[in-house]
């Protein structure tokens, strides 16, 4: 619930979107009350962003910044980190990982990500190509 009450605060009365809405950017205080870090990450909506952790983001988004194309932020943004971040605490793990890939297999994985959705102009099929 306090997460839940910290992004209506941020979207309703402030009309930003946090961008970095992850578990690791909450801290439990004295009293036992969450308080969110890491707020200079946010923004004011429809912006363009400069700055998202990966496994927070949503599918879309990721795939437009891989392409190089900037999106515009708005809400929608947070309430998947939103969904992520349930996930993880109700899974104790995270929905996406790429810790098992080093920098230079995530580096080749998304080259080959961006080339492929150039060419094809949008359509991606991740098997056939990644596997190569």
């Amino acid at each position: 619930k306090q997460v839940a009450d910290i992004l209506h605060h941020l979207h309703v009365d402030q009309q930003l979107v946090w961008t970095e809405l992850k578990s690791g950017n909450f801290i439990l205080t004295d009293d036992e009350s969450l308080k969110a870090i890491d707020l200079e990450s946010a923004i004011p909506q429809e912006s363009p962003n400069i700055m998202y952790t990966a496994t927070y983001a949503p599918p879309e988004f990721a795939m437009e910044d891989l392409c190089g194309r900037n999106m515009l932020m708005d809400f929608s943004f947070d309430i998947w980190s939103y969904g992520m971040f349930l996930y993880e605490i109700a899974m104790g793990e995270l929905y996406v990982t790429t810790h098992e890939l080093d920098k230079n297999d995530r580096v080749r994985i998304f080259s080959k990500l961006k080339e492929q959705m150039m060419e094809e102009k949008g359509h991606l099929d991740l098997g056939e190509k990644l596997e190569s």
